[in-house]
């Protein structure tokens, strides 16, 4: 049975966890800076994780948790509780702790070297506001190819994506990264695998122009050369980047293509002749820019 003193410190400790969550989420609002746990349904969906097993029970590093199935937005990124109402359970968590009682081990899925809980997101919290470095985990660990870091964000599971994508991108058309003009670096996931799919296509068309076969390397020299190098060159010398901070050339040549129809019109409402007016025309009349594509 728990002492007096023992349930007034665990209830004194959550009142301060719950005290420091809410100054956390409190700066975050001028900082821009989201404070919130990874979902697990986020980063699978992301990284297209298909295969699993079970790893056994080890011991897991703490810090290297990162997010949850289905409770992270009950406690924010460094676990500490969000509401009064994970007051009871989180109070008896800290009891067992204080009484020298053993938890069960979480359960956790382990995904690119990183951890995500299944069940036991109170205990987490409460082992990592004591700080306590490890703690005992039942580990179903998620097939991919994509090393995540210790300190992932909703922000950096992106990036990594990206970065993957790139990087399988140009293993297959490597000559790419030696053509002229302005880089094909793109920012949001799924952007390459659509570059990829334009320069299939416009594989296609010049086999239909040619009647005959066109390498994968001819291709994409042609696509570079007489489709993506045109509109790239414009849009730099249009000055419309300045309107789009944080994106890239070549994202904007993919949302032209995707959105050529409605753009055109709004093209010739600017007298054909100025882009950095159009988009700022298309903004008005479709909704705005965004290059993040949704899968």
């Amino acid at each position: 049975m728990p002492r007096v003193d023992e349930i007034a410190q665990a209830n004194d400790e959550f009142s301060r966890a719950l005290l420091r969550a809410s100054l956390r989420r409190f700066a975050s609002l001028g900082s821009g800076r989201r404070r919130d746990l990874v979902s697990l349904e986020e980063a699978r969906r992301l990284l297209g994780t298909t295969g699993e097993h079970h790893a056994g029970t080890r011991s897991i590093a703490v810090a290297r948790i990162v997010g949850s199935e289905g409770r992270y937005r009950d406690f924010d990124r460094q676990f500490l509780p969000r509401s009064k109402h994970l007051r009871a359970r989180w109070v008896r968590i800290t009891l067992a702790h204080l009484g020298n009682i053993d938890l069960p081990a979480v359960k956790v899925y382990e995904l690119g070297g990183v951890y995500f809980i299944r069940d036991g997101n109170h205990r987490v919290s409460v082992a990592k506001q004591r700080k306590i470095e490890f703690i005992d985990a039942e580990v179903t660990t998620l097939s991919t190819d994509i090393s995540l870091p210790a300190d992932l964000t909703e922000e950096s599971l992106r990036t990594a994506v990206v970065r993957h994508e790139r990087h399988l991108f140009f293993e297959a058309l490597s000559g790419l990264t030696e053509r002229p003009g302005p880089p094909l670096e793109l920012t949001a996931v799924g952007s390459y695998e659509e570059i990829a799919v334009h320069i299939m296509a416009h594989r296609r068309l010049l086999e239909q122009a040619t009647n005959g076969g066109v390498t994968r390397e001819q291709a994409t020299r042609s696509w570079h050369a007489g489709v993506y190098l045109p509109i790239a060159r414009l849009i730099e010398d249009s000055g419309a980047m300045e309107h789009l901070p944080g994106r890239t050339v070549a994202d904007l040549y993919l949302w032209l293509v995707r959105n050529w129809t409605p753009f055109l019109r709004a093209l010739s409402r600017a007298g054909g002749r100025n882009l950095a007016r159009s988009l700022r025309s298309f903004k008005r009349h479709f909704g705005g820019i965004s290059t993040r594509r949704h899968r």
